[in-house]
């Protein structure tokens, strides 16, 4: 069963202790790599350095109270509707909140849809409950091939139809969508919404990256969609969405029948989520629902600065026929390689695809660590993905100024190698 996500799994190993030997430009990992606005720093320093006991203890599982009030102030803004507490699970990262969705709501041989190219983690998740996951392909439709987007990537209607059936339990959708940085339309999100509640299935709605949404793009949350609340589980990251991965506090919310079965497996698992990092949370979701409440939003901001960094990046990719496909949202850009593939010696590298190779040339010859996207595929697919990697642009400038550099210099870099060993 694990056979293929074991293979994905050692590759990344070793490239990751590959990229220990070099002194390489890291683009690959979704996290910046500059801190993080003041306000959240100080509301962190606040929590540490005061006298407060119950701020460095265990906490009620299902999250700190006051973090569940703020978060429930805000996201109650967001959806349109009063959240309750009842509806709301804090966990341990992002992660966690997934984990506990899908190994408490699939049940052994119960089918759960997931969209390719996914995020690794639905698969394997799947596979621990015993479920059986199913694929519907996103649609590459290359509209423009001068000007490719991910709008390119459409939901495949008939696909997707054919897919559910009375044995299935679950659908996941991830939007903004990792690794494609596509973000899925009001009328996609309605097709997808129509095939739950005709079937009678749960979604989990992954959207981590909901507040990284570029204009003049918007994200649409499934949960808003007409009779969908009470059969969607959202997760989403407050590490990602402020800019501190290392943080590790998640959430979900949704319907309470459905929040309650990933309350007693939480509750079973890590028990808690860090204290002192909620608590410090429980003071950033207050400053952002007053400023919601009285002027720009810090989500809006978050999102304009990241789309200057997105733009920063493309526009200075531009000639180097690495070419991108510009995300509607997220943290990533897909970059097509067939260009620069054909005239690269990979010789020296054993690995299957044409990616996981490359991406291994990059660190070698060039430092630089990029994310290969084989990765996200399923066996019989991996051929068709194998010229695309996947880069981070959530980064400094003089880091993605360091990437661009290389990648520029790539051609000619490689020019040198072949004429140094014909010498």
């Amino acid at each position: 069963m694990f056979s293929q996500i074991n293979m994905d799994k050692n590759f990344l190993k070793e490239y990751g202790e590959l990229c220990i030997n070099y002194n390489v430009t890291d683009v690959a990992m979704g996290c910046p790599d500059y801190k993080p606005a003041s306000f959240v720093e100080n509301a962190l320093n606040g929590i540490v350095h005061n006298h407060r006991v119950f701020e460095h203890q265990y906490t009620d599982p299902n999250g700190y109270p006051s973090l569940v009030h703020n978060f429930s102030k805000v996201y109650s803004q967001l959806l349109n509707k009063n959240l309750t507490k009842e509806e709301i699970l804090i966990t341990a990262g992002s992660s966690e909140a997934l984990f506990c969705a899908v190994l408490s709501l699939v049940s052994p041989g119960d089918e759960v849809i997931i969209f390719e190219p996914f995020f690794m983690v639905f698969e394997t998740l799947v596979k621990m409950a015993q479920g059986f996951p199913k694929y519907s392909k996103l649609k590459w439709m290359n509209i423009n091939p001068k000007n490719q987007t991910s709008a390119d990537w459409k939901v495949d209607q008939e696909e997707l139809s054919q897919l559910f059936n009375e044995k299935t339990k679950v659908v996941i959708v991830n939007t903004p969508h990792n690794p494609t940085g596509k973000v899925f339309t009001y009328e996609e999100l309605t097709i997808i919404a129509d095939l739950c509640k005709k079937w009678d299935v749960i979604c989990i709605a992954d959207e981590v990256y909901e507040h990284m949404v570029y204009k003049p793009c918007k994200h649409i949350r499934i949960a808003t969609l007409p009779d969908m609340f009470e059969r969607t589980v959202t997760i989403g990251a407050c590490e990602k969405s402020f800019g501190v991965t290392g943080w590790q506090v998640g959430f979900a919310y949704g319907d309470q029948r459905l929040i309650e079965k990933l309350q007693t497996l939480h509750q079973y698992t890590v028990f808690s989520a860090c204290t002192p990092i909620q608590a410090a949370f429980a003071k950033i979701f207050q400053e952002v629902y007053d400023r919601m409440m009285n002027s720009k939003s810090y989500f809006e901001l978050f999102g304009e600065d990241l789309k200057e960094k997105r733009d920063y990046f493309l526009k200075n990719l531009h000639g180097t026929d690495f070419n991108p496909i510009v995300p509607e949202g997220g943290m990533y850009v897909m970059i097509d390689i067939s260009k620069h593939v054909a005239g690269t010696d990979l010789s020296e590298e054993q690995d299957t695809f044409l990616d996981e190779k490359f991406i291994k040339r990059l660190v070698k010859k060039h430092s630089l660590k990029v994310f290969p996207l084989t990765i996200s595929c399923t066996k019989d697919n991996k051929k068709k993905f194998e010229t695309f990697i996947r880069i981070c642009f959530v980064k400094e400038l003089s880091t993605l100024d360091s990437c661009l550099s290389i990648l520029k210099r790539f051609g000619s870099v490689e020019q040198e190698l072949k004429e140094n060993i014909a010498t």
